[in-house]
């Protein structure tokens, strides 16, 4: 079945944007059952595991001259993006040298939910602390207004 929108198919244009994303987040070929090939040099290093976000963490890591690491196991990288669903190794973090996109047993901002709700939240709540801010910047200028005032009359 096929939705048509002009003279595109909906569904074909939709299968192939997904194959062609489908691909772009793919390792590079393995080389005789060994893998892809491990960067080896002085870094910085970025681990990526999944697929969720990969194109655009993938694409700005590398942009930025880092070279991007398959094995889950190393632990020289300056940046490892995983999946909730898997673990990190937390043993051997180096805090202050590598970032982690992943916090144990909290799904608050490592989910895109998650996130987004919080920062819905934070906007509601700086909203509100603004316009408070305001109603005293205000007073205060009223006060100084009215103090002014007496001493002139």
């Amino acid at each position: 079945m096929c939705v048509w929108s002009g003279s595109i198919c909906l569904a074909e244009h939709s299968l192939s944007r997904r194959v062609e994303m489908k691909q772009q987040v793919q390792p590079p070929q393995r080389q005789r059952n060994k893998g892809p090939k491990e960067p080896r040099g002085p870094g910085p290093f970025f681990f990526f595991g999944g697929r969720n976000g990969a194109s655009i963490v993938v694409q700005y890591c590398e942009s930025q001259g880092w070279q991007r690491i398959y094995d889950k196991t190393r632990e020289d990288y300056k940046l490892k993006w995983c999946e909730l669903k898997s673990s990190h190794n937390y043993y051997n973090f180096r805090e202050g040298e590598q970032l982690v996109y992943q916090i144990p047993n909290n799904k608050v901002l490592t989910t895109k939910i998650g996130l987004l709700n919080s920062l819905r939240e934070y906007d509601r709540v700086r909203s509100k602390v603004d316009h408070r801010q305001e109603l005293r910047s205000n007073t205060t200028q009223l006060k100084n207004i009215y103090k002014i005032f007496r001493e002139i009359y």
